[in-house]
């Protein structure tokens, strides 16, 4: 009885029942119906306790009957499990799959009657196939780890099957092997890249090499997570040099991969559709990113995190190719969404920068901070320990917005002396290797005030920095120390032109301290 105990709660855990779908000899017998309900409450867990019960057949003269009853019931059991199994392996959400895979095989090992050995045989094979579909590989190890020992060490009738379990076990064996592998290195890589623990060319440099020690497995084993880091390390490679065109059609050639999948490989193509929507940024490709775009917001959830960050780089792709009509009525639109305002403290924080940034493009914004707010909010930064600041792109996109805002106002004391509290945060914090963009785009901006105002001594004074940012990248996919609303090229003649209207370099140095508009 304890095998049909056990298979009883297998469908339990899955939500089956005999009820739900009964088969024709279920329907039409009405022990086999009192036999299984009175397994189900766990009130006959033994043959005794049936004999006890009164189930028809179930007595010591007809225990012969007790066992055809068994059987029969056992044989239904088996066959609706087969059933729901086949079903599973149509599933198309392979997280769902391998959830119902992985708490079926834990149950499954754990069978103790005495069909305990045919059964597990039976549904691990079973469990075996729908893993192999998906790409469980892990999965895959352990059960043909299983059926290697069943078939090799405790039944000694099929020579084939146990060569077979020894095949598919050493497959997936090396298979998970090398899965950590590539898992490991691009984890390695990425955090190195993410942190500005190395120059870019020597990280794209370790990223060739290890894509390069990976071709041979990506071309043994169709592995999905083999593929998915082998690509990400392969596009690392690429953007450390900057070549996005190569980041693309390396984007390309995964998606495709990912879309020729037995199963909605949902999460792969949006990391792929993601880095594609990255490189278009890079590139200023609008069409082709929004396009990007679509295609991730189709695999994110409504309101959630991920949702959220596809938008954000969708506005941040209307402002590098400049846009900016169109960014404001958009920023509008993602702001009055209800979760909105349920985001964190970080995110919201981006949202209000790009937001200012829109003001000053449109010369409006009623709920500006004063310059004094301005000087104020930059004192208490520079009062912080060196590498303190926690999210420093977003706070030196702050600043620069408000050297922005105080040139648009056009009072000069306080934009004086904004700039001089500027210059102490640039040599303090942007002085780096990992800062470079910022730290050139910084020294132009005083230049603004060194200059007198003047746009044409302001431009000659900038040309060696101006040189220097455009020899350095902008990177899109590191923002946590660098977070270029717009590129600092487009900000900077967003600024002398702004300048041109707001000052005359004869009266600018007529009247200290007057505000000109």
């Amino acid at each position: 009885m304890q095998d049909i105990k056990e298979l009883v709660l297998l469908l339990e855990q899955h939500g089956l029942d005999l009820f739900q779908q009964p088969p024709p000899n279920f329907k039409e017998n009405a022990a086999l119906i009192q036999l299984y309900t009175s397994v189900r409450k766990g009130d006959n867990n033994s043959d005794v306790a049936a004999f006890a019960g009164n189930i028809p057949g179930a007595s010591p003269a007809t225990s012969v009957a007790l066992q055809q009853l068994k059987n029969t019931l056992r044989t239904e059991l088996i066959q609706l499990i087969g059933q729901y199994n086949t079903d599973l392996e149509q599933h198309t959400d392979p997280g769902k799959a391998l959830f119902e895979c992985e708490k079926q095989w834990l149950t499954v090992r754990r069978f103790t009657g005495q069909n305990a050995g045919s059964l597990t045989l039976s549904l691990g094979n079973q469990l075996f196939r729908i893993a192999q579909k998906f790409e469980y590989t892990k999965l895959c190890a352990d059960i043909s780890a299983f059926l290697r020992i069943q078939f090799c060490l405790r039944r000694h009738d099929n020579d084939a099957d146990c060569a077979k379990a020894i095949k598919h076990y050493q497959y997936y064996r090396k298979m998970y092997d090398i899965e950590f592998q590539a898992e490991d290195r691009y984890t390695m890589l990425n955090r190195l890249s993410a942190n500005g623990r190395k120059d870019q060319k020597k990280i794209s440099a370790l990223a060739r090499k290890a894509y390069t020690d990976l071709q041979g497995p990506m071309r043994r084993y169709p592995s999905g997570k083999l593929h998915l880091y082998g690509y990400l390390i392969k596009i690392l490679g690429h953007m450390g040099d900057s070549d996005y065109p190569a980041v693309l059609r390396i984007c390309t050639k995964a998606i495709r991969f990912f879309e020729n999948k037995p199963y909605h490989a949902q999460d792969p193509l949006q990391v792929f559709y993601y880095m594609q929507l990255i490189a278009n940024i890079q590139l200023r490709r609008f069409a082709a990113g929004e396009k990007s775009v679509r295609q991730c917001l189709e695999r994110a959830t409504t309101g959630t995190f991920n949702w959220f960050k596809f938008q954000e780089l969708f506005l941040m792709l209307m402002l590098h190719t400049g846009r900016f009509s169109q960014a404001t009525a958009f920023i509008k639109t993602i702001g009055a969404y209800p979760k909105f305002s349920d985001l964190s403290v970080h995110i919201l924080d981006n949202w209000r920068v790009y937001e200012r940034y829109l003001n000053v493009l449109n010369n409006t914004g009623s709920d500006r901070k004063t310059a004094a707010q301005q000087i104020e909010n930059l004192q208490q930064i520079l009062n912080l320990p060196t590498n303190s600041i926690e999210r420093p792109g977003v706070t030196t996109a702050g600043i620069f917005a408000g050297f922005s805002e105080l040139l648009q106002q056009g009072n000069l004391n306080e934009l004086n002396q904004y700039a001089g509290l500027v210059s102490e945060y640039t040599e303090r914090f942007l002085n780096q290797q990992n800062t470079r963009r910022s730290y050139y785009f910084s020294k132009m901006l005083q230049q603004i005030q060194t200059g007198n105002f003047d746009r044409e001594s302001i431009t000659k004074a900038t040309a060696g920095y101006l040189k220097k940012l455009k020899s350095v990248t902008l990177q899109v996919a590191y923002q946590i120390d660098e977070m270029e609303i717009l590129p600092y090229e487009m900000l900077w003649e967003i600024n002398l032109n702004m300048l041109e209207k707001r000052f005359r370099a004869q009266t600018a140095t007529a009247v200290s301290g007057a505000t000109f508009k």
